[in-house]
């Protein structure tokens, strides 16, 4: 391709750009243009891009200057026209009716609640419905809740450092997992059950859910953090026919009477 009909290309090109953008009186026309000249895929300044390669080696850095002379005046020129419709409203105009103060508000969805929470409230209500009342407990606990007070004693495996999330106190310099006052994350929800019976004279019907942590690797059957559920019952005369009734009652409620227990 010669120089010089290559540079006539992009003049006539440059100088047509110019005259339909000032000539844009609306959005629709505006990118109609823009798609024309400028478009990424089908853009006319694309194509004759591409043509720049057909020059000879001496006649690309004139090829060159011209092209980019071409895009300065044609994109100044979209930048104006862009720059006019916004400030008379055309885009606006093109983006549909103005908002109407007196419509409707349309509700906004804020999402829904966990499914871990969804459960656990379906399982305080159905433990609810057979009398159990539910009590909580804190999940930084002592070891005389967590261990001593459950009868687990100081070598038995379940204390060990390495299946525990032990707690540095403060003004301690190290941790001693034998002492009673040592601080850990709460590895069982029967922590509650001591407080309970600490504070609470029979008859006591409770139950305790609630986080527990231990170090174990994560799969997809274990986690450092899951969830336990313990039920707490003292009173006279509570006999193993309401403990195998309460056993089946809290599965089918939960899962469905066709449950095979």
């Amino acid at each position: 391709m010669e120089l010089e009909a290559f540079q006539q290309s992009l003049e006539q090109l440059a100088s047509e750009a110019e005259q339909v953008f000032a000539a844009a009186a609306d959005v629709a026309s505006f990118e109609a243009a823009r798609v024309k000249y400028v478009g990424a895929r089908s853009g006319q300044m694309k194509a004759l891009q591409k043509q720049m390669g057909q020059l000879a080696k001496e006649d690309k850095p004139a090829g060159g200057k011209k092209l980019n002379e071409a895009k300065t005046r044609i994109d100044a020129a979209l930048q104006a026209t862009e720059s006019r419709l916004q400030a008379s409203g055309g885009a606006a105009a093109t983006q549909g009716p103005s908002l109407d103060p007196t419509l409707p508000g349309t509700r906004q969805h804020l999402g829904c609640t966990h499914p871990i929470t969804q459960t656990i409230e379906h399982l305080k209500e159905i433990m609810g419905r057979l009398g159990f009342a539910v009590v909580e407990g804190p999940e930084v606990e002592d070891t005389w809740h967590n261990f001593v007070a459950l009868n687990i004693p100081e070598d038995h495996p379940a204390r060990d450092p390495l299946d525990n999330f032990y707690l540095h106190v403060a003004g301690k310099a190290s941790i001693d997992a034998s002492a009673h006052e040592a601080r850990l994350l709460r590895s069982q929800t029967s922590t509650v059950q001591i407080r309970v019976m600490e504070t609470t004279p029979p008859p006591v019907r409770i139950i305790s859910l609630g986080r527990v942590y231990r170090p174990d690797e994560a799969d997809a059957t274990h986690f450092p953090m899951f969830h336990q559920m313990e039920g707490l019952w003292i009173d006279e005369q509570v006999t193993m026919a309401q403990l195998k009734s309460v056993l089946r009652l809290f599965p089918t409620s939960y899962l469905g009477a066709d449950v095979s227990i």
